[in-house]
């Protein structure tokens, strides 16, 4: 049995995206295994990778790189005008890393070691853990018996359990939006 495509879900502008990641990584990881049998890196989360693109893939690059450097797997990721003169469309330099390692995340970061409370961490994963203190926090004053959302106070609401809901606090006040994801 196989489920019937249901056309409002085909975005071919969201399908080029990913296929241009999908080839970029795949540049990349070659790079990165080379970089690797030279002992240049020790291992992907080791590296700093820097893209030589032009015009469109410059833009491309320079508009997804967060997304690109998660789907790497590297601690940093850079983009520059291509002024090479090989005829690779694409350039790709693999260098260490500059930082130290996160002791949460296995990054490398210039941030490790600037907060006084958690000098092993980057700053990153230091956001990351003040953010989950407080979905931590909401959570356990939320009634988890039904499925209802009270218009008229936000401040309560009912979880059902075939539903995960993430809390995040908004930036303007105490109250916690919930987003109901399917498992």
């Amino acid at each position: 049995y196989f489920p019937e495509v249901n056309e409002q879900y085909d975005n071919k502008e969201l399908t080029e995206k990913w296929n241009k990641i999908l080839e970029l990584k795949e540049l990349v990881s070659k790079n990165l295994e080379l970089a690797r049998a030279d002992k240049i890196i020790g291992h992907s989360l080791n590296a700093k990778i820097t893209l030589y693109a032009n015009d469109k893939d410059y833009e491309f690059i320079k508009n997804n790189l967060e997304i690109l450097k998660t789907v790497f797997i590297v601690s940093d990721l850079q983009v520059e005008e291509n002024l090479r003169k090989e005829k690779e469309k694409i350039g790709i330099k693999v260098e260490m890393a500059e930082g130290e390692k996160c002791e949460r995340c296995w990054m490398y970061s210039t941030t490790v070691g600037e907060d006084k409370e958690n000098p092993t961490i980057c700053h990153n994963s230091q956001f990351s853990l003040n953010w989950s203190d407080i979905s931590i926090a909401l959570s356990f004053d939320i009634p988890r018996t039904s499925a209802s959302l009270d218009g008229s106070n936000f401040n309560t609401c009912n979880v059902s359990s075939p539903n995960i809901f993430v809390i995040l606090l908004a930036i303007a006040g105490p109250i916690p939006f919930i987003i109901p994801f399917d498992k």
